[in-house]
């Protein structure tokens, strides 16, 4: 079975490399056209669902258990050319040229596993706010983080007239320095009450993933936030959970 990539720094930038900032190993299945994998962070705080579109065959379908992620991108950013065709054998991924030659090998199934909740369960999530974040917010969001350096929260607020804020705080100890940021000016379309802690990392691992906006969408009553990411055409979203205040 030959897996046709027409882009291999696409697969390695907006696929690969998105799902090693959260993973060590993963499951990447082939259907549809499409290689899609289902990851959380260790702490479970964030669910991520990335989607690559390869090519036009849609009559594939695999199941790849990864190992490792990294070492898998590092062989495959080894080939000079960018157009390639691995092949997928039984228990490994292979590639063969003049230049670069190599076997990956795969883990039976069963012995990694994804995470409890389902790509479906995740869509069918109920939204009470949504906002449009810049990606530049992010961007200044990690640099006031070398400020507040000394917490690992960041709160999700909306003030009186439904702009989003973004405080780098810790509410629960005292005498920590803070940095708030205007996220967005908001859309109108609901309100966060009570702030919401989330985890800041799980902000640079969204902020890993370059685009020009980010569609946020709040659940107030679950203290869920979900980033949906469009990169050219591939979708990756990116489930969040608070974090006790």
């Amino acid at each position: 079975m030959n897996l046709k990539i027409t882009d291999k720094n696409e697969l390695v930038n907006k696929f690969l490399n998105v799902i090693g900032r959260v993973t060590e190993d993963s499951i990447i299945t082939i259907s549809n056209g499409k290689l899609s994998s289902l990851n959380n962070t260790p702490d479970g705080t964030l669910i991520q669902y990335a989607t690559y579109k390869y090519g036009e065959d849609e009559s594939m379908h695999r199941v790849l258990n990864i190992p490792d992620i990294q070492r898998l991108t590092k062989v495959i950013s080894c080939i000079e050319d960018n157009e390639i065709e691995l092949l997928l054998n039984a228990n490994n991924i292979s590639y063969s040229s003049n230049t670069v030659r190599f076997k990956y090998y795969l883990l039976e199934d069963g012995i990694l596993s994804t995470p409890a909740i389902s790509v479906d369960k995740i869509k069918d999530i109920k939204y009470d706010m949504s906002f449009v974040l810049p990606f530049s917010s992010l961007t200044n969001l990690l640099k006031g983080n070398t400020f507040a350096s000394e917490t690992d929260k960041l709160y999700l607020y909306t003030d009186e007239d439904g702009a989003v804020y973004g405080e780098l705080t810790d509410r629960a100890r005292h005498n920590v320095d803070s940095f708030t940021l205007k996220l967005s000016d908001g859309d109108g379309k609901g309100s966060i009450p009570n702030p919401i802690p989330i985890n800041f990392e799980n902000i640079r691992i969204i902020s890993g993933t370059k685009c020009d906006f980010i569609n946020v969408h709040v659940n107030t009553q679950l203290s869920v936030v979900t980033f949906d990411l469009s990169v050219d055409g591939n979708k990756i979203l990116y489930v969040v959970s608070a974090l006790v205040a």
